[in-house]
């Protein structure tokens, strides 16, 4: 079976309380998985994530847009995808390629703040062309976006009506915020990267 491990870090992390990035980011893993099994955090500011591939893309967007909505807070992320030697209660002690890819990726980071690497490496210059392209996006993200993108996603069922009466914003601004953070564009992204990992998972 593959797996998926996200590994990153915020970027900045003392422009904002440590209290308030921290449950921010909390919320954001538990929505992918559990603490101590699937996720943890650690050396401060850094923290990793084991789950499905095929959540991987939604789970890197939430965690953006939960950092970015915070205000003056970047998160870099590294993905590895591959297979996993052993799933142990906990995820600090688990091991295996997706590991080695994550964490050899999250070292080649750079000025990068998303990035790919697998064993399909035709795969992974399709997907970090694209994952350029979306640091480019979300660069654009504010911190009024931010949060509307964060409870979009939350809610993908509610309509902009009620997304707009739940933040107390005209249903105008709504669609506004969603354009700019690309939201529908994002969403083909999401849906083609699901196809495509299909064809090798």
């Amino acid at each position: 079976m593959k797996y998926a491990v996200l590994t990153g870090d915020i970027v900045d992390s003392s422009n904002v309380s440590r209290l308030v990035w921290l449950t921010a980011l909390k919320e954001a893993l538990n929505c992918f998985g559990s603490s101590p099994t699937d996720w943890y955090i650690y050396r401060g500011d850094s923290f990793q994530l084991i789950l499905d591939p095929l959540n991987t893309l939604d789970a890197i967007i939430y965690i953006k847009s939960s950092i970015y909505s915070l205000g003056g807070l970047d998160v870099r992320m590294a993905l590895g995808l591959s297979s996993v030697d052993q799933r142990m209660s906990l995820v600090a002690e688990s091991g295996g390629p997706a590991y080695v890819y994550s964490g050899h990726s999250y070292e080649s980071l750079d000025d990068r703040s998303l990035i790919q690497r697998s064993e399909w490496p035709q795969l992974d210059r399709t997907v970090n062309l694209i994952f350029l392209l979306m640091e480019r996006i979300m660069s654009d993200w504010t911190v009024v976006s931010s949060k509307t993108l964060r409870q979009r996603l939350l809610h993908p069922d509610w309509t902009q009506a009620q997304l707009a009466g739940h933040l107390m914003k005209t249903q105008s601004n709504i669609s506004r915020d969603l354009k700019r953070v690309a939201y529908d564009e994002l969403r083909a992204v999401s849906d083609w990267y699901k196809l495509e990992l299909k064809k090798y998972l």
